[in-house]
């Protein structure tokens, strides 16, 4: 049976009795990984990364083998205080990598590689030297989320077209990047369904979440956060992410504004959760927004990923009308607004039917989910050729 070697910047795992054959987490990656798994196929997670330690260190390479089938290989890492020579982390990054798929990596074997703009050029590279099968996981076109020339969105394109086959993100990539002249299949994020089913309280409370990255002022959260001013106060908004610190602050004061302004508190941020702590606290959740100012243009290339994030906790999700979503296979289940205002935003949740959704919910990440384990199943086996 063919081995896979999954190649990404996987932070997850450092303990393996932390690891389950379906995990909690919300993590796509790890969905992947538990598919793979449960498919059968001799697994080998190349995981990288840099390290953190900001004085000068060398971490050893760590494998971790979770059964007879399945090992984590950490890579070693290089800490150097100097920030000018950060390079030389890089430079032994990517050597570990070459020697991974130049002299480890047999003729027959499965590489899937999480898509990441340098990496794929240092993949794309030892294709060169040894004749491997080769899988693009294709989360984003990151030339199109930064919003660069069509220009350098093409160059990343065709970079990703020297693969033998695709993971994609959405339903439309694989025509907009010409991908379908090869076998691909769609994911949208982890088709993971919690097994704690959503227990509505009858307290007169709705609670809303954004959960995801924390930007600057005309940023998808703050639109998010300004919504809450065009909603009742027994409307709730809880905000969960990452961001630096500056977006944080500024973020930290435009809430304090809002709730001050009200009289009440109706937003408040807890940072960023992971793990049981993170599916935990969505459990007292009914709404989720996926507010998304990011123009049709460039959404194309992506799939907001707290959607499925959403329907996986039972969450209704509420989103802008972008191609990716309302061309996907959960559109049925999304609610949108019309318009990138927070009237447009706060009109659309307020004409909710709850149980409605909830009803409708049920099975449809468990079919996804079915599906998908079908569908990379073929092209594993059957279409790589």
């Amino acid at each position: 049976m063919r081995k896979i070697y999954y190649v990404g910047y996987y932070s997850g795992l450092e303990n393996p009795n932390n690891f389950h054959e379906f995990p909690s987490s919300n993590s796509k990656m790890d969905y992947i990984i538990s598919v793979i798994r449960r498919l059968n196929f001799n697994l080998t997670i190349f995981s990288l990364g840099f390290s953190k330690k900001k004085t000068c260190s060398f971490r050893k390479k760590k494998t971790i083998g979770l059964n007879q089938k399945t090992d984590f290989v950490f890579v070693s890492t290089i800490s150097l205080s100097w920030s000018f020579l950060s390079f030389i982390s890089k430079i032994w990054l990517y050597f570990q990598v070459i020697y991974l798929l130049v002299f480890i990596i047999k003729r027959d074997d499965i590489v899937l590689v999480y898509h990441s703009y340098l990496l794929n050029k240092v993949v794309n590279f030892c294709r060169l030297f040894s004749n491997f099968k080769l899988i693009y996981e294709v989360e984003e076109i990151y030339q199109a989320a930064w919003q660069n020339s069509e220009k350098k969105i093409e160059q990343e394109i065709k970079a990703l077209q020297k693969a033998d086959g695709f993971i994609l993100v959405n339903d439309i990539m694989a025509e907009k990047c010409n991908f379908n002249n090869k076998p691909f299949v769609v994911c949208y994020g982890s088709y993971m369904q919690k097994e704690n089913l959503k227990i509505l309280i009858n307290d007169g409370k709705v609670n809303l979440v954004y959960a995801g990255f924390i930007g600057g002022a005309s940023s998808d959260v703050m639109l998010a956060i300004d919504t809450i001013d065009f909603l009742p106060d027994n409307y709730f908004l809880n905000v969960l992410g990452y961001g630096d610190e500056v977006n944080i602050r500024m973020m930290n004061n435009k809430i304090d504004q809002i709730n001050v302004g009200n009289g009440v508190e109706k937003v408040k941020y807890f940072g960023c959760l992971t793990g049981y702590e993170y599916d935990s606290f969505l459990t007292k959740c009914q709404i989720g927004l996926s507010t998304r100012v990011l123009i049709d243009q460039y959404s194309d290339f992506t799939f907001p990923s707290k959607v499925l994030v959403y329907l996986s906790n039972n969450i209704i999700p509420v989103s802008s009308k972008i191609n990716c979503i309302s061309k996907s296979e959960v559109t049925k289940s999304v609610v949108f607004y019309d318009e990138n205002t927070p009237e447009a935003v706060a009109k659309s949740v307020l004409n909710i039917n709850m149980n409605k959704y909830y009803s409708e919910n049920i099975d449809m990440i468990n079919d996804l989910d079915s599906r998908f384990l079908d569908d990379f199943n073929k092209l594993l086996g059957d279409d790589i050729n």
